[in-house]
C-alpha cells in the first residue's frame, strides 16, 4: 500500500512518502504551481524542530538545540551553572500578583520546547505554570533552575521509532495528593515500540478530588485509555491492523484486579462506573491492563519531582535511549 502524507504550516511542508515515485509526482505538481520550491532531504528543520533519520535502526530523532540555546542566552547569565535536576520539590508558595511579569514569558517559551521535543519536563513546567501570575522569589528560582537543567541536557533528543514492527502500548500512573488543593497528579506515556521514546505524554492535576490512591490510579488509567483509543484509530487509518489488545502498564495492583474481576468492593464502589468501563474494554479484547513495578513505570516522571538515578532512568524511558 502506498502512503503519502503532507503536513502543512503556512508555506512549510513536511512530506512523507512510501515510494519515490509518489514523492516525485507531488514535487512536480508543486514545481508546476509555485514559483520557487526548496526541497530538503538531509538537513530538515520544521517549525524550529530538527529532524534526523536513522535509517539503519528505523528511528527519527527530534531536537530543538538552537531554540533551547536561545532560551538559555535570554534568561541565564553566561556564568550560570547547570542544574542536574529540573525541580527541587513541589511545595512552592505563591507571591504577589504582577511582581514578576516575566515569569509568564519564560514559562511560555519553555513550554514550546517541552510540548515538542522535551516531554520529560511536562510535570515541572506544568507545576510551575500554576504560579506565573503570582510568582514569588522562590518560584523564579525554580523557573531559572529548569533553564539551568535545559542547559545541562541541551543535547537530549526525542527518539521515536523501532527496529521491530509497531507495537502500541502505554504506561499510566498517578500521585495521590493529600494536601494543598487535594487534587492528585495524573500522567501517562504512549509508545509505538519497546525501544522507542514516547509519542504522546500527559501530566496534569485531576479535575476532581480522589479519596484513595486506587481511585487516583483509576482516573489516570482512564486518561491513558482515551489516548490509546485515539491512537488505535489513527493506526487503523494508516493501514495498520490492531488485532491484539493494547497493553497499558500500571503499578497499582488493585486497579489491575478491578479491570479483570470488576468492582464489587464496598471501599471502591464510589467509582464503579469508571472501573466497569475499563473492565468492558478488557473483556472485549481492546485493552490489557498489566502490572508493572513502580521503579519501571516511566509515567512516574509525569506525576512528581524525581532526582538522581530515578530521574535519569525515567527521562531516558520517555525520550528514548540517547
Amino acid at each position: 500500500m502506498e502512503i503519502h502524507s503532507v503536513v502543512v504550516h503556512v508555506d512549510d511542508f513536511l512530506v512523507i512518502s512510501s515510494t519515490n515515485d509518489v514523492e516525485s509526482k507531488f514535487f512536480r505538481y508543486l514545481d508546476d504551481n509555485f514559483k520557487s520550491v526548496k526541497k530538503f532531504t538531509d538537513d530538515i528543520t520544521f517549525l524550529n524542530i530538527k529532524i534526523e533519520r536513522d535509517f539503519e535502526n528505523h528511528k527519527i530523532l527530534l531536537s530543538q538545540r538552537s531554540y533551547a540555546q536561545s532560551i538559555i542566552d535570554e534568561f541565564l547569565s553566561p556564568t550560570a551553572t547547570v542544574s542536574k535536576y529540573p525541580l527541587s520539590g513541589n511545595d512552592l508558595t505563591a507571591g504577589e500578583v504582577g511582581v514578576y511579569p516575566e515569569a509568564r514569558v519564560m514559562i511560555g517559551k519553555i513550554r514550546y520546547l517541552v510540548d515538542r521535543t522535551r516531554p520529560d519536563l511536562f510535570y515541572c513546567v506544568g507545576y510551575l505554570s500554576k504560579f506565573v501570575s503570582k510568582a514569588s522569589d522562590e518560584v523564579m528560582r525554580e523557573i531559572i533552575r529548569v533553564i539551568r537543567y535545559i542547559k545541562y541536557t541541551i543535547d537530549y533528543k526525542l527518539i521515536i521509532g523501532s527496529v521491530n514492527s509497531i507495537k502500541l502500548f502505554a504506561m499510566s500512573d498517578a500521585s495521590f495528593v493529600q494536601s494543598g488543593d487535594f487534587k492528585s497528579q495524573l500522567g501517562y506515556a504512549v509508545y509505538l515500540g519497546e525501544d522507542s521514546g514516547s509519542v504522546s505524554n500527559r501530566s496534569a492535576a485531576n479535575t476532581c478530588i480522589n479519596i484513595s490512591s486506587t481511585h487516583a490510579e483509576c482516573d489516570g488509567l482512564i486518561e491513558a485509555i482515551k489516548e490509546i483509543l485515539w491512537f488505535q484509530g489513527l493506526l487503523c487509518s494508516l493501514g495498520y491492523d490492531i488485532n491484539d489488545p493494547t497493553i497499558i502498564h500500571v503499578d497499582n495492583k488493585p486497579v489491575v484486579t478491578l479491570a479483570g474481576e470488576g468492582n464489587h468492593l464496598k471501599r471502591s464502589r464510589h467509582f464503579v462506573t469508571k472501573s466497569a468501563y475499563i473492565k468492558e474494554l478488557v473483556k472485549n479484547g481492546v485493552l490489557s491492563i498489566q502490572h508493572i513495578s513502580g521503579v519501571d513505570n516511566h509515567a512516574d516522571l509525569h506525576t512528581k519531582p524525581l532526582f538522581g538515578a530515578a530521574l535519569h532512568y525515567h527521562t531516558i524511558g520517555v525520550l528514548g535511549k540517547q
